[in-house]
């Protein structure tokens, strides 16, 4: 795989919610592993000229796991969430651990 060398810098936005459940989660669930899903918009594009601004929005703690290991389902909890925070639905999202 030949790595992508970028000319323009990357931004990355992080919203008073998402930094105030990372420290909440980091302090409540420090002894095991955990994840989830992580909520988030992007304007402009990686290979612009312009870059790209990334802001990370929210996270959805999904599973507290063990010391070795953290796994979760995309299944009908996460549509839940949806239904409680439409404005997520339009929203990119990954993985968070």
């Amino acid at each position: 795989m030949t790595p992508i060398t970028l000319n323009t810098k990357a931004v990355l936005k992080v919203s008073r919610q998402f930094n105030d459940k990372i420290k909440y989660l980091c302090s409540k669930i420090n002894a095991v592993e955990w994840s989830g899903m992580l909520f988030y918009e992007s304007k402009g594009e990686i290979k612009s000229e312009e870059g790209v601004e990334i802001t990370l929005v929210d996270i959805y703690l999904m599973h507290k796991g063990s010391q070795g290991a953290t796994e979760y389902d995309y299944d009908q909890e996460v549509m839940d969430y949806y239904d409680q925070y439409p404005e997520r639905f339009g929203m990119k999202y990954g993985h968070v651990h």
